[in-house]
């Protein structure tokens, strides 16, 4: 089967050219399009069908074809044009497909339309020809490669153009991005956002294959609130608690975090105060205490400011032994939401707390963990699986049970593993335990990396 065009070029004159029912009648700026003409020639001929009468029907460049009669009527000598002549035998969807093309060639056309024209060349040439379903370059119907043969472009770009829009028609917001990069980009995350859904579907529901030790991991992220998850799990246990608390209302000025939304993180009643929050570390502290063995550890992230000294006596409060010096994940870069008075903050720090008279595996280890901030986050707090896996390494000896209060990314539990500890963690969020999963089975046991 044969899908290419084979037109004839000529000059035929003006008169002879019937410019049809046209699909696109604005024709803009015509005096500008005069002058290239006149000062480069016309470098893309217009297309015509052959008639059986010796004229000739109008395919594309009704712009072009109006120039020239301008031209006619205001120059001695312009009485043709130069014509790509296809034969009279096209069909309509022929006709359709060379006007289309004509479009997609516009300098004006946004990626959303370009986008859409792709997607009906295709669906038009399949129309007639059928879709080819053998790879074999002899087999009928027509590909994706055959449209990107026709339209110039590579067979990748005509797929994605495809897809947008297809994408573009369901999720209208895609086709007003900034342009046809962002789009794609955009559309790359709702596209991997559903992967995650499916396998994460596919892993609970025990329809993908996979090993135990895959499994455990995966069973090691709770959806539920910490207190409710907590409680189901025997006094005198655990070997270290960690936990990234939420950040209080307080500092919503600081974190952008609106009333509501803090409501929703802490899974409170009503919105916090400072005095509040403090109460809830006490809370969480006392239960962590409740659940560590005679010798255990607490690790709690934290804002110096203004929380250093609530945390370490919320601490202290709740039993632990805690030394106001703390410890720093020391990062690369830094930032900072005030730059004209502040400076970029290149460090976060964490305290730790002693139940009983618990020794560290890793004796004298400074107290500083150097290591680069993660590129692409799958949690907006996210910290480095190989930070974790030195942390928890210090602290914890081997086959010691890790608890990750808000357990976010899962990453606490990929670098546990990574040094033959377990680790369980707790998150209210479907989505982040959908990108856990992707994370588990991406990558390889005890040797998990974030970068």
């Amino acid at each position: 089967m044969n899908h290419k065009f084979e037109p004839l070029l000529e000059n035929i004159p003006l008169e002879l050219i019937d410019p049809g029912d046209r699909y696109r009648e604005d024709y803009k700026d015509i005096d500008s399009l005069i002058d290239s003409i006149k000062e480069s020639g016309l470098i893309h001929p217009i297309a015509v069908k052959a008639l059986d009468n010796d004229t000739y029907l109008l395919l594309a460049g009704g712009r072009r074809l109006a120039a020239f009669h301008k031209m006619s009527a205001d120059t001695t000598g312009v009485s043709s044009i130069p014509c790509r002549i296809f034969p009279s035998n096209l069909s309509e969807l022929d006709y359709r497909v060379i006007e289309l093309i004509e479009n997609i060639q516009r300098e004006d056309l946004n990626y959303a339309e370009e986008a859409a024209l792709t997607a009906e060349v295709l669906r038009l040439q399949q129309a007639r020809y059928g879709q080819r379903v053998s790879t074999s370059p002899d087999a009928p119907g027509y590909s994706m490669a055959d449209a990107a043969k026709l339209l110039g472009k590579s067979k990748t770009l005509v797929s994605d153009e495809v897809a947008l829009a297809d994408a573009i028609e369901a999720i209208p917001e895609l086709g007003q991005m900034k342009n046809k990069t962002e789009a794609l980009k955009a559309l790359g995350r709702i596209k991997e956002g559903i992967l995650q859904q499916e396998l994460a579907k596919r892993v609970q529901s025990g329809t993908l294959s996979t090993d135990a030790d895959r499994k455990k991991l995966v069973d090691s992220y709770i959806i539920n609130a910490f207190e409710e998850g907590a409680n189901g799990i025997p006094d005198g246990s655990v070997d270290l608690f960690e936990m990234d608390p939420p950040y209080n209302i307080e500092l919503r000025h600081v974190v952008e975090t609106t009333p509501d939304q803090m409501k929703a993180l802490l899974g409170q009643k009503s919105a916090m105060t400072e005095a509040d929050y403090a109460m809830q570390l006490i809370t969480w502290f006392r239960l962590a205490y409740k659940k560590l063995k005679p010798n255990g550890w607490l690790i709690v992230w934290y804002a110096m400011d203004p929380w250093h000294t609530v945390t370490v006596e919320a601490m202290r409060v709740s039993g632990f032994e805690v030394s106001s010096v703390h410890g720093t994940w020391s990062k690369n870069n830094g930032n900072t939401r005030t730059p004209n008075i502040h400076l970029a903050n290149a460090y976060e720090p964490f305290l730790y707390g002693r139940k009983g008279v618990p020794v560290l595996n890793r004796q004298g280890r400074l107290n500083e963990f150097r290591y680069n901030i993660i590129g692409d986050k799958s949690h907006p707090t996210e910290k480095p699986i190989d930070m974790y896996a030195d942390l928890f390494s210090t602290f914890c000896f081997p086959s010691s049970l890790i608890i990750s209060a808000f357990l976010g990314s899962g990453n606490a539990i990929l670098g546990a593993n990574n040094c033959g500890l377990r680790c369980i963690g707790f998150e209210q969020s479907e989505e982040y335990k959908d990108r856990f999963i992707l994370k588990v089975y991406n990558g390889v046991l005890g040797q998990y990396t974030s970068y």
